[in-house]
């Protein structure tokens, strides 16, 4: 086990109002982090932080923070200690267990579920958080892109009106500002994107909108690729 320290959190609930009284406490132990994932979510909902520790005592605490923006609503923070990271697939992605022995340097090579288990780096390419959720419950969240977004240029010609209202022909160009493929990554683009690119597995776009109660969209159910277009990823 490498060098263990002292940690000190905090566990409770946190008020959501200005002047409010939270109710924590600081709990610490000897032990050392091992894995950690930050959700970030689009709207007034806040931020989902998970982090696991080893502790010198050999068990595995896993530590939940989910902060909420909304005004007047409580953030909380919780943990939950385990014998093993097998017993926290309830809680967590399977990806973060993963990371978690991988830090612990425990051999998986035999683990034919090895590849499933693995998380690839999905990076969002598009102006909109992009939350995947199932069963009404948000799985992931990946933040939008803050920089040059790839777009198709596209090029439109009058050619005809129809009652007066102008008929345009369009023709699509290339696709700009779109990165070279990389080993185990992939990228969440437009479907206009999509559609414009050639010979790239490694694009996806969001797939079954999920909506709420005002029809406004808050998420997908997954991702769509196009199977047959090279082998890029």
């Amino acid at each position: 086990m490498k060098e263990l320290k002292e940690i000190r959190l905090t566990v409770g609930r946190v008020s959501g109002v200005t002047g409010g009284t939270d109710d924590t406490k600081e709990i610490k132990f000897k032990g050392r982090q091992i894995a950690s994932y930050k959700s970030y979510h689009g709207d007034d909902r806040g931020t989902r932080y998970y982090i696991i520790y080893e502790t010198e005592k050999g068990k595995y605490l896993l530590h939940a923070s989910n902060w909420n923006r909304r005004q007047g609503e409580f953030s909380n923070k919780r943990y939950e200690v385990y014998d093993s990271l097998e017993e926290m697939k309830e809680e967590i992605l399977d990806g973060l267990i993963y990371e978690a022995k991988e830090e612990l340097g425990q051999d998986e090579a035999s683990n034919k579920k090895k590849e499933s288990v693995k998380m690839k780096k999905i990076i969002n390419l598009t102006k909109h958080d992009v939350n995947i959720i199932e069963d009404g419950k948000e799985l992931i969240s990946f933040p939008k892109c803050e920089g040059e977004i790839p777009r198709v240029s596209i090029e439109d010609n009058l050619v005809s009106s129809i009652n007066g209202i102008n008929i345009f022909n369009v023709e699509f160009g290339e696709v700009k500002n779109l990165p070279e493929p990389k080993a185990g990554h992939y990228f969440i683009v437009s479907r206009m994107v999509l559609e414009a690119v050639e010979k790239r597995n490694d694009l996806i776009f969001p797939h079954g909108l999920v909506r709420n109660d005002d029809g406004q969209i808050i998420g997908a159910r997954g991702f769509a690729k196009w199977w047959d277009r090279g082998k890029t990823s």
